[in-house]
């Protein structure tokens, strides 16, 4: 599944890879957008390596309960329809979320259950000090979405699933279409 998974997201960001700079140009107005898409893009590609390393956490016994129930949920809203940015259509710009959501529950994990330093999914260690340089960029480029994916975690992590349950039950979009509040 990992193979096929980096497959896909390669040939999105092949196919798409022009679009999704000049989007986060357009959106960043910033000299540096072109390095900020790559980081971002890079980011992107990381995905099934961070969903298979929090598939090995949801069954490690050193993992505290809270994590695992942090790591349910994100699989939970990974694979259902209801997102923040859409997938089909947004092309690889529709994945930064999921990114921005993996990538935030991977770094809670490592630092939250002391995981800093044990082996990892992730193979290089360049990638893995690189997740918190990705959440910062990610947060210039959709800073609502990831306010409202951070504030959705924490809530998680301390036992109230209030703003998950309104994302998945579709209650995320006003009706211009724009993100809801919580």
């Amino acid at each position: 599944m990992k193979n096929e998974l980096k497959e896909k997201f390669k040939g999105i960001a092949d196919k798409d890879g022009a679009n999704f700079s000049r989007r986060i140009k357009m959106i960043t107005q910033s000299e540096d957008s072109g390095e900020l898409a790559d980081s971002l893009k890079n980011f992107i590609l990381m995905i099934p390596d961070f969903i298979t390393q929090i598939r090995i956490w949801m069954n490690d016994p050193q993992i505290p309960a809270r994590y695992k129930e942090l790591h349910g949920f994100f699989m939970t809203y990974l694979f259902h329809e209801e997102d923040f940015l859409p997938d089909a259509d947004g092309g690889l710009f529709g994945y930064l979320d999921d990114a921005y959501m993996i990538g935030s529950v991977y770094f809670m994990t490592m630092r939250g259950a002391g995981f800093d330093s044990q082996a990892s999914a992730i193979d290089s260690n360049s990638a893995k000090s690189a997740v918190p340089r990705w959440l910062e960029d990610t947060r210039k480029v959709i800073p609502g979405e990831t306010e409202k994916i951070d504030k959705m975690l924490l809530d998680i992590l301390q036992g109230n699933l209030e703003s998950f349950q309104h994302l998945m039950n579709g209650k995320r979009h006003s009706a211009s279409g724009e993100l809801g509040s919580f």
